[in-house]
């Protein structure tokens, strides 16, 4: 019995989803631990990116982590599902 390429990608799709949902989940729960744990600092963050400015001050570390995992992982999960394709 001979596994159609359909289902291979279907099921490539499948693990790639999870594998970036447990990646989202990672972030989630150790930003939450970081802001109720109380984690505090002052540092300043500085990034650029093409045409894109980031400025951003004395910003709580959980809630940092909370936004860049949130944004790596909607960045990441397209192009990821577009070149299995």
């Amino acid at each position: 019995m001979a596994i159609s390429p359909k289902l291979i990608e279907r099921i490539l799709q499948i693990i790639t989803i999870l594998i970036f949902s447990v990646l989202a989940y990672f972030f989630l729960k150790e930003g939450v631990g970081l802001v109720y744990a109380g984690a505090k600092g002052d540092w300043n963050i500085l990034m650029e990116f093409t045409g894109w400015r980031l400025y951003i001050t004395s910003v709580v570390p959980g809630i940092f982590v909370v936004f860049g995992g949130v944004v790596l992982v909607l960045w990441a999960l397209p192009r990821v599902l577009k070149g299995i394709k």
